[in-house]
């Protein structure tokens, strides 16, 4: 199957905790711990679908997760092209959430802003500073989360990645403004691939450089202590932070696509 930067280091991160299987025509990514993340649990092909492959791909995912019923969605994705038309019109009517995924590339940043002042940068400390990073977390909740929803969900989440952290596969970057924290990301790493996480800063802070100084440090630590050769960071299409990270350096590769629906739908 086709790597795609994009998927590569969804697999990766995937595989720190969770499990990747590959098959014929697609890898299974499982991650037990994490049973609300789509994109920890999905099927992965190396084209977009067509009509006729919704029933086989869906039996597929279902056989795939039987062992784990708190998998309660259905999300496969591809790297590449986007759905044609009849493809597209075949997700919405199945009731699938269509997502792309803009996918950065960098093997050094071009640019690595100062500090604003005031900022101090390093990692969390304490469970009280994790604390702090998901309530930054829920301070940017997507459009269309229901809050109850994602809080549980953030909160699992940056429990499993304060684990990772503490098993050496990556870190977690602050930035504090006194024991305010304006700003947070992560990056894990595996054999030379790193990728970014969850860079997220305060309503408060932001449209102060806290962001492109928080990813230029990151990559610095990366490449130094985890042995990231190839960094990969990932936005929304067009938005303010995919400009960003266009100026600092990170280079469009393949976008991501995932189709995801909700089982009980």
């Amino acid at each position: 199957m086709r790597r795609d930067p994009g998927f590569e280091s969804e697999r990766m991160i995937v595989g720190l905790e969770g499990g990747v299987e590959r098959r014929a025509d697609h890898d299974i990514l499982r991650w037990p711990a994490l049973p609300m993340a789509a994109e920890g649990n999905m099927l992965v092909y190396d084209r977009p679908p067509e009509p006729s492959d919704l029933p086989a791909w869906e039996a597929s995912f279902r056989r795939a997760m039987a062992l784990w019923p708190d998998v309660r969605h259905l999300a496969f994705g591809w790297g590449g092209r986007p759905p044609d038309d009849a493809g597209m019109v075949a997700l919405e009517a199945r009731g699938y959430r269509l997502e792309t995924v803009s996918v950065r590339l960098a093997e050094a940043l071009a640019l690595a802003p100062p500090a604003p002042v005031g900022i101090r940068v390093r990692p969390l400390q304490s469970r009280a500073e994790w604390g702090l990073a998901v309530d930054l977390q829920l301070d940017a909740t997507p459009e269309g989360e229901t809050l109850p929803d994602y809080a549980d969900f953030a909160q699992a989440r940056m429990e499993r990645c304060a684990a990772l952290c503490q098993r050496g596969f990556g870190f977690w970057l602050g930035a504090f403004e006194g024991p305010r924290l304006a700003g947070c990301l992560g990056v894990f790493a595996r054999r030379g691939l790193g990728r970014y996480q969850m860079v997220v800063t305060g309503s408060a802070f932001r449209r102060r450089g806290v962001a492109g100084h928080l990813v230029g440090a990151a990559a610095t630590r990366a490449i130094r202590t985890l042995g990231a050769r190839r960094l990969v960071i990932c936005a929304e299409p067009g938005s303010p932070a995919d400009a960003l990270y266009g100026r600092l350096g990170f280079r469009p590769v393949a976008p991501m696509h995932r189709a995801i629906r909700c089982a009980d739908d």
